[in-house]
């Protein structure tokens, strides 16, 4: 007689595609994976970028909808999860104000109202990546226009 053992947990349960990717993973791979290569080779055959640049530029189009995918933290989307962070870093802060030494209440409560260094960090690093994308994107303007004007 045949036996197959069953999962009685249906959380436990996930559809495998292909190498254990259900079936809306696999659409999104072989999607970025087909946009990826598509804007790679025009940008090799048709445009003045370097070939090495090439490999990069597509990068920016298909995080997105890996992210989007992929991103799981605490059973939210990456939307979800970012309306979540947002709401509750605008969210007001309810200090617990002892009773012990009246000092280290105020200490506490200026600490709570300053940023910590993650977020300045963070804020950092989204200004750096703009200009960078900004200088990227002038970049190759000046590159195709020098093309034709040379």
């Amino acid at each position: 007689m045949l036996s197959v053992k069953t999962n009685r947990s249906i959380e436990d349960f996930k559809s495998d595609v292909v190498g254990g990717f259900n079936l809306i993973e696999t659409v999104t791979i072989v999607g970025c994976v087909i946009v990826y290569a598509i804007i790679m080779m025009i940008l090799i055959l048709y445009s003045p970028i370097p070939k090495i640049l090439c490999a990069y530029v597509p990068f920016p189009l298909i995080v997105y909808p890996i992210a989007k995918t992929f991103f799981k933290k605490n059973g939210m989307g990456i939307k979800e999860f970012r309306a979540k962070t947002k709401a509750f870093k605008s969210g007001e802060i309810l200090p617990y104000k002892s009773t012990e030494n009246p000092d280290n209440y105020l200490n506490i409560a200026k600490e709570s109202n300053s940023e910590d260094s993650f977020d300045k960090t963070l804020r950092k690093i989204k200004i750096i990546a703009a200009i960078g994308i900004l200088v990227l994107i002038a970049a190759i303007i000046l590159v195709v226009v020098l093309k034709f004007v040379l």
